[in-house]
């Protein structure tokens, strides 16, 4: 299951479930260098981030995967790794 992400560079970036609320923040390789120089916004907790070429993504924001259901960021937990929620009313 994967939730996809617009980037103005084109790059090919999105979450990726790994577990039952935990997500993983993939780039593909031609386009690496987003997560390298991307922002992080709070400290010591991680209230949002904003990879190269956006999205910019904070705690709170709803997002909708492959098959429009939505979840929402209810943790990050490093740069890359994020904890979401299933809203209610999905299927």
């Amino acid at each position: 299951m994967k939730i996809t992400l617009y980037n103005r560079d084109r790059a090919n970036l999105w979450l990726e479930k790994e577990d039952s609320d935990i997500w993983k923040l993939k780039v593909d390789q031609d386009h690496t260098y987003v997560l390298k120089y991307m922002r992080i916004i709070g400290y010591p907790e991680i209230e949002a981030i904003d990879p190269s070429g956006g999205p910019f993504i904070s705690v709170g924001d709803i997002l909708e995967d492959n098959e429009k259901r939505s979840y929402k960021i209810i943790e990050i937990i490093n740069c890359t790794t994020f904890k979401l929620k299933k809203e209610n009313g999905n299927n």
